[in-house]
């Protein structure tokens, strides 16, 4: 189990940490909800952390990570959410088709529980992609749209 939360946290600290500083804190604000969301090569995971998940480590191979974050009194909470991503598309209208899957971890003592969304698609050196994503938190009806670009690099 703290092997999970090492990898989870290991996970979120790397996406920020990889990612230039005005990109690091992607999200949006929905009344009692904040959607994190982000896009990076998956080569700056290690190797544990892609075996652990399944994910496909190679320098044109892209992850695209949702999590969703309740505030529920002093505190937040991870809730589960409807993801589908609308649209995601290079600047000459390459799409990419990007299935998203849910991960849940179990928190210990003083370490809440974590739900976050990952799909994973092909990538170029240079390649610029267009995102458009619903998001249903907790699948009540209420789909937030974000949209978001991000380039890729290879290399």
């Amino acid at each position: 189990m703290y092997v999970k939360i090492f990898t989870y946290a290991s996970l979120m600290s790397l996406m920020l940490m990889f990612m230039p500083q005005a990109q690091a804190e992607k999200f949006k604000q929905v009344g009692d909800y904040a959607i994190h969301y982000n896009a990076f090569n998956s080569k700056m995971i290690s190797p544990d952390i892609a075996k652990a998940y399944s994910v496909k480590r190679s320098s044109n191979n892209a992850i695209l990570m949702v999590a969703v974050r309740k505030k529920v009194e002093e505190s937040d909470v991870a809730v589960p959410a409807k993801i589908v991503v609308k649209k995601a598309e290079s600047l000459v209208g390459h799409e990419k088709a990007i299935v998203m899957n849910r991960i849940n971890e179990t928190g210990t003592e003083g370490m809440g529980n974590a739900i976050y969304y990952v799909g994973q698609f092909n990538i170029d050196n240079g390649e610029h992609i267009r995102f458009e994503l619903h998001v249903d938190p907790e699948e009540k009806g209420a789909v937030t749209e974000i949209k978001f670009e991000q380039k890729f690099f290879t290399e």
